[in-house]
């Protein structure tokens, strides 16, 4: 399920309705902690009082401000809080592609650094955030009467610039790392890979040799607009296609395995094209 929706009127009900979610939320006893600490988790939360103190200024009706608030506030607590999924945001297929990419090499990067330079790893997580929601406010906020792809592009460089940093953590790291996920998506009713899918492929390729000895799994899917019978082929053309990119560049899978329109990552109804569904999953886990 799409955590937002297209249009005036929707996007308002969805404002009212996000601020009942945060309502709890007190963005101002947030923004006024006073966190101590150098774990991950407590760079986490000042990080998002950074980034919340600034959507309370600018941000409409302060959702994401509080929105913010309720991530950092798990990350004072210790919890394991998450980047955002760009999956869960309605936008269009070339942005979510790119927030895609830079998902996967922020997880990539989270693994390997959060312990040795937990500052710009959190800083990492933070500004990607902060990245998709940019990007989501320049695609879809009718209230606005011009979009700010300088503030975009702000986004991206600071997510760009703080993920570099956090990647920089010391070779000794290798052997904490575990597993990497990697996602290519295709056009409908299309198998062949785009170049984005080969830079996908190249992360993968790239984070499976740092990891050393490693087990690949390759897993294809489609979305529910074409029949079953259908749905199976082309998840299966498609998981055999990147499965194809990855041994041409000197990758070996353990498994390869299709799935047809089962285990969508948003789940629809049937007849329904849905781009994130039309997939082919990279796993790669230490063995």
């Amino acid at each position: 399920m799409r955590l937002f929706g297209h249009g005036l009127i929707a996007g308002i009900l969805l404002i009212v309705a996000a601020s009942a979610v945060f309502k709890t939320v007190n963005v101002d006893e947030f923004l006024a902690t006073d966190v101590a600490g150098t774990a991950f988790s407590d760079h986490l939360a000042r990080e998002y009082q950074w980034l919340t103190r600034i959507e309370a200024k600018e941000g409409l009706f302060d959702t994401h401000a509080a929105r913010l608030a309720s991530k950092g506030l798990k990350a004072l607590k210790g919890n394991v809080v998450k980047p955002w999924n760009p999956a869960q945001w309605d936008l269009d297929l070339a942005d979510q592609m790119t927030l895609q990419a830079g998902h996967n090499r922020l997880m990539a990067a989270l693994i390997k650094g959060m312990e040795l330079e937990p500052a710009a790893c959190a800083m990492a997580q933070v500004s990607f955030d902060g990245w998709v929601e940019q990007v989501f406010d320049n695609r879809w906020d009718t209230l606005r009467e011009t979009p700010a792809p300088s503030d975009e592009d702000a986004a991206k460089a600071l997510f760009l610039d703080s993920v570099r940093h956090c990647e920089g953590a010391p070779q000794e790291v290798k052997a904490e790392v575990k597993r990497g996920e990697f996602v290519i998506y295709f056009a409908w009713d299309h198998v062949n890979l785009t170049p984005k899918a080969y830079e996908v492929v190249e992360q993968a390729v790239a984070f499976a040799q740092e990891l050393g000895d490693a087990k690949v799994s390759v897993v294809g899917y489609d979305d529910t607009s074409a029949t079953a019978e259908r749905a199976e082929l082309l998840s299966a053309s498609r998981a055999s296609n990147v499965a194809d990119a990855l041994r041409a560049q000197g990758l070996e899978f353990d498994v390869i395995d299709w799935r047809g329109e089962s285990d969508p990552a948003i789940k629809t109804e049937d007849g329904v094209r849905e781009p994130m569904n039309r997939r082919v999953e990279i796993l790669i886990a230490k063995k």
